[in-house]
């Protein structure tokens, strides 16, 4: 979630939802987990803002959660 990469975490997140979708849409029926990783590094407090976000995009793409 620091986004150290110059990548917004929410957007590899719909990303990936939709690599799932085209593989195999039964997949996003699945219950999934997110988790956030390198919460330990300095940028990462800064972004409160992203964890937010996240968790907007992870509730309306997870229906069931």
């Amino acid at each position: 979630m620091a986004g150290t990469d110059n990548r917004e975490p929410w957007d590899d997140y719909k990303q990936l939802l939709k690599e799932l979708e085209l593989y195999d849409p039964s997949l996003l029926d699945k219950p999934r987990l997110v988790v956030a990783n390198k919460m330990d590094e300095a940028i990462a407090g800064e972004n409160e803002a992203c964890s937010k976000e996240i968790k907007k995009v992870y509730a309306a793409a997870s229906p069931r959660v």
